[in-house]
Order: structure tokens, then C-alpha cells, then sequence
């Protein structure tokens, strides 16, 4: 009876050992993914506050350059809003810069972080408006993405242009993570 005591009091004991390294693991697991979810939050709230802009191209003079992007911004801003920075109407921002390293005859993005995500949002709605301006037709803005979603977004690309190379009779966009199509009018 001893005997089984024993054995029945060694396997509770390495029972108990594996919950609790379980537990520990779980938690260690738990706390990482927490973390990591945390950032990815904060970095597209971050992010939800910058614009991009390409298509400009870019001067030979860097300081000179500093000037344009933001007359530049400020045009695009105008054509897409109706209302200037000049006039203290339209949105604040907070910073214009070029991203990406500099090379000859080749135009880098302009990166433009406004005060707040609404801003971003109602200049990406009415961004059409830009193709009615003859000096900004070849411009084109888009959102700040993180590196995952310029990957899916890529792979939307790909698959709306397959689309259309099947079925050109219709007009095809990204909306909402999708390709979607309507008729032409």
C-alpha cells in the first residue's frame, strides 16, 4: 500500500510540474502576443494620419525641395479640399518630407502627417478631384501602409487587373480589402 502511495504522490508531482510550466508558457505567450498586438495598433494609428504622394518629381536642390513639397501639398490639398493652409481653413499638418534615398532621375514619395486620421480620410474620399488639375494629373495619393498591408494590397492589385484583363466591359476598384466591379457607365 506504501508502494502505491508513493507512486500515486510521484505522478500528482510531475503532474503538477507540467500545469505549471504550461501555465508559465501560456502566460510568457500571452503577454508576447498582447505586446505585439499593442504595437501594430499603434503603429496604424500612427499611420492612419499620413497621406503619400507621388508622382512629383524632385529637384536637384534639396533645399529648394523642402519649399515645393510643401507648395506642392498645399496644391494638392487646395484641389482635392477646396481650401488652402495659407487660409487657416484647411487641415493642419504636421510634417512633409520626402521618404526613401535620393537618386537621379528618379522621384521619391512625399510623406504628409496631418493632425488627424479624419483629414487623411476625407482628402483619400474626394482624391478624383486631383485628375481635374492639369499640373497634378500625374500625382496620385494614397494611405501610409504598413509593410503587411502594401503586401495585400499588391495582391488586390494583381488580382483586379487579372480581373480586367478578362473582363474589360466593367469597372473594377479596391474597396474594403476587396476587388469589386461595377458597370461601366
Amino acid at each position: 500500500m506504501a508502494a502505491v502511495k508513493q507512486s500515486v504522490k510521484a505522478e500528482m508531482k510531475s503532474w503538477a510540474d507540467v500545469a505549471r510550466k504550461t501555465v508559465s508558457q501560456n502566460n510568457a505567450m500571452t503577454t508576447k502576443v498582447v505586446k505585439e498586438a499593442v504595437k501594430a495598433v499603434s503603429q496604424e494609428e500612427e499611420k492612419s494620419k499620413n497621406l503619400i504622394i507621388y508622382g512629383v518629381e524632385e529637384g536637384e536642390d534639396l533645399e529648394a525641395d523642402v519649399d515645393l513639397n510643401e507648395k506642392l501639398m498645399n496644391d494638392v490639398v487646395k484641389s482635392i479640399c477646396g481650401l488652402t493652409i495659407d487660409d487657416g481653413l484647411a487641415p493642419k499638418v504636421k510634417a512633409v518630407c520626402r521618404i526613401g534615398q535620393f537618386a537621379v532621375n528618379k522621384s521619391r514619395p512625399i510623406r504628409v502627417e496631418f493632425i488627424n486620421s479624419r483629414t487623411v480620410d476625407t482628402i483619400l474620399k474626394h482624391a478624383s478631384r486631383l485628375k481635374t488639375k492639369p499640373s497634378l494629373k500625374s500625382v496620385n495619393v494614397s494611405p501610409d501602409r504598413t509593410k503587411e498591408q502594401r503586401a495585400a494590397h499588391a495582391k488586390l492589385v494583381h488580382k483586379m487587373k487579372e480581373m480586367i484583363s478578362r473582363d474589360n466591359s466593367k469597372h473594377y476598384f479596391i474597396r474594403d480589402n476587396e476587388v469589386k466591379c461595377v458597370d461601366k457607365k
